[in-house]
């Protein structure tokens, strides 16, 4: 599927991309694998910690439709 090839083709650049990227992208896979993210926190009271940021960016996509999140 186009997504399947999405995902390799991102695996294969992954080195290439910045951490906002990589969050965003984290945030766009978990929401189109997995649904709402029901997780909590993993580092609240570190914002700056990576965990917590790819958390967030997933935290904000909640209500997205998983398909809509494949695209």
């Amino acid at each position: 599927t186009d997504f399947k090839a999405a995902i390799k083709t991102l695996a294969d650049n992954k080195p290439k991309l910045g951490e906002e990227d990589k969050c965003q992208l984290y945030a766009l896979y978990n929401q189109a694998t997995r649904g709402d993210n029901v997780e909590p926190d993993p580092a609240p009271l570190m914002i700056w910690n990576r965990e917590h940021k790819r958390w967030l960016a997933w935290e904000e996509l909640k209500g997205m439709d998983t398909k809509e999140a494949k695209r």
